[in-house]
């Protein structure tokens, strides 16, 4: 895909309930580092968007211990034949262990601060309706991912300096979105998702993080994030 090619019609997607949808969560001091971190997908969340889910992940962490919670029921709970309850998060337990550098314990204080100093969003935009591999992101979904991305990445301000992305064995996340980020003036750090086999050991994990920090301390060389600012500019127009 030619990222430059992207038109006035491209940014009335931004308009569209997908977008909508997959709105990035952004942590309350995320402008301090500008750290983002990219995952893949995210299946049998309903409605909710990666910062609704997020903001209640924060407050509610274990879905099996809040039956009084109606949304942590239904996150937690198999509700589809061939599913498992869900008790925990996997992947943003892993992540705030990470961010906090593996403490004995994680207090909600402390992940709530490890996660107000980021910003968070799913590349792909269609809602996997449950978390059966039958509902793994299509080949169409990707593509029309690829097409909103530097939509998604235009409305986080200010733009963010690097993105950890959180990979399949594969790849394909990093070769799909790598170039998009790179474009915006965005650096690339790719680390193997945590929850996946073979999961990166410890010292991986620690090494990629400690590289996002550095990152995060220095800004693009001039001329980057040309595409993030017109499109920026052309969806204040369409407003």
């Amino acid at each position: 895909m030619d990222t430059q090619s992207i038109t006035q019609n491209d940014c009335d997607v931004a308009h569209t309930a997908r977008i909508s949808r997959t709105a990035a969560f952004v942590g309350s001091r995320y402008a301090d580092r500008r750290i983002l971190i990219l995952g893949e997908s995210n299946w049998g969340v309903g409605d909710m968007t990666d910062a609704d889910y997020i903001q209640h992940w924060l407050y509610h962490p274990n879905f099996l211990k809040r039956a009084h919670c109606a949304l942590c029921v239904r996150l937690g709970r198999a509700r589809h034949p061939g599913e498992k309850d869900y008790e925990r998060d996997a992947q943003n337990d892993a992540l705030t262990t990470m961010m906090l550098g593996w403490p004995r314990r994680v207090t909600d204080d402390a992940r709530r601060d490890a996660w107000s100093q980021i910003a968070f969003a799913n590349f792909i935009t269609h809602p996997g309706e449950t978390r059966s591999e039958a509902d793994r992101p299509t080949d169409e979904n990707w593509h029309q991912s690829a097409r909103e991305f530097p939509i998604t990445l235009a409305l986080l301000r200010p733009r963010p300096r690097v993105c950890l992305v959180l990979d399949s064995p594969s790849g394909r996340l990093s070769s799909v979105a790598g170039p998009l980020l790179s474009t915006a003036g965005v650096r690339v750090v790719r680390l193997a998702h945590p929850t996946m086999r073979p999961a990166p050991k410890r010292s991986v994990r620690a090494e990629k993080w400690a590289e996002v920090l550095v990152q995060s301390t220095q800004e693009m060389s001039a001329g980057g994030g040309d595409l993030t600012e017109n499109l920026t500019r052309d969806h204040a127009n369409l407003a």
